[in-house]
């Protein structure tokens, strides 16, 4: 997981919106409670949200780190 976290840090300035995705968190934020979860490490996913300028579209982020399965 740490090699795969590694190849993949040069890479996030590539990394795309999934358009209609984040439409809906556009639409909802702020109307409705929202998250991120992901299998990923918070350092990755909180650098990928700030990347795409929508980490402030969620409550919360939920990470691997964060549970034990």
């Amino acid at each position: 997981a740490r090699e795969k976290e590694a190849a993949y840090v040069p890479l996030i300035d590539q990394i795309e919106p999934i358009n209609v995705v984040v439409g809906i968190a556009r639409e909802h934020h702020g109307r409705l409670p929202m998250a991120v979860a992901s299998g990923g490490t918070r350092e990755i996913i909180e650098q990928v949200l700030g990347h795409l300028n929508i980490r402030h579209l969620f409550d919360a982020v939920v990470t691997s780190e964060d549970v034990v399965r």
